[in-house]
């Protein structure tokens, strides 16, 4: 299925909101430790936006197990079942 241009945009906003409420909680939770914690938050913060940012498909791939298919083994799984 195709989304279009305000659907791929609505996603990137709600990712940009998503990531950013999270950032802002981890920080204010981390300025109660004081200077010293806000900076541990900070570079916390830093770190998981990268790691999300960059390997956020990896991660997903990781955690369903999946696997490249090999060979013609794609026919399998794409090829309609014939009924009849």
């Amino acid at each position: 299925m195709l989304l279009s241009y305000g659907a791929k945009m609505w996603n990137q906003i709600k990712t940009v909101l998503l990531l950013g409420a999270l950032t802002a909680l981890l920080l204010f939770i981390g300025s109660f430790f004081g200077p010293n914690g806000l900076t541990v938050a900070i570079i916390f913060v830093v770190l998981m936006n990268f790691v999300t940012y960059f390997f956020s498909d990896k991660i997903v791939l990781m955690i369903y197990k999946a696997r490249e298919i090999k060979g013609f083994a794609w026919i399998l799984i794409f090829n309609p079942i014939k009924v009849g």
